[in-house]
């Protein structure tokens, strides 16, 4: 699995666009108590099925952040933060080799069994707080919905995409 253009979670530092999944309705996300982004989410998805994650590409903090949960991961570095709208950009010549030289690295590790999928223990807690207080009241008549407090609530299930599936 190859997640091109990737941004770091909601409320990361200088982040360009940082957002968790929506920035118009999630604000935080946690599997197992663990803080995560979309990086992480798609990731253990991924894995659920036995698929790794090979090359993550965007700015230098999703790089960061996609290391910091799969340490075999290939990045592609195509920008540097400075601000939730502002980056140095790759010259675009330059950020499509940078690409295709990484994924062939990172081919060459998938090859190798260098790279193994992500996987998170089951049951999967996922825990979301959204944006806008009161905006879950659809959740009050579910008994499957645990609701900690007015912008966020916990699901557990038996993968991730089960737990997405019940939001």
């Amino acid at each position: 699995v190859v997640l091109l253009g990737y941004h770091a979670m909601a409320g990361t530092y200088k982040g360009i666009l940082e957002h968790t999944m929506s920035s118009r309705h999630w604000q935080n996300c946690w599997i197992n108590g663990v803080k995560c982004g979309e990086t992480a989410l798609d990731a253990a998805i991924a894995g659920e099925y036995g698929k790794p994650v090979i090359l993550v590409s965007g700015d230098d903090c999703v790089c960061a952040e996609a290391k910091a949960i799969l340490p075999q991961v290939v990045t592609a570095e195509v920008k540097q933060a400075l601000s939730l709208e502002g980056a140095v950009h790759l010259p675009r010549p330059t950020a499509f080799r940078l690409l295709r030289v990484q994924m062939k690295q990172a081919v060459r590790a998938l090859k190798k069994g260098e790279i193994k999928p992500y996987e998170v223990e089951k049951p999967v807690r996922l825990r979301i707080e959204v944006v806008e207080r009161g905006s879950v009241p659809t959740a009050i008549a579910r008994p499957d919905i645990n609701i900690l407090d007015g912008r966020t609530y916990e699901v557990e299930a038996g993968s991730v995409e089960e737990a997405l599936a019940r939001l």
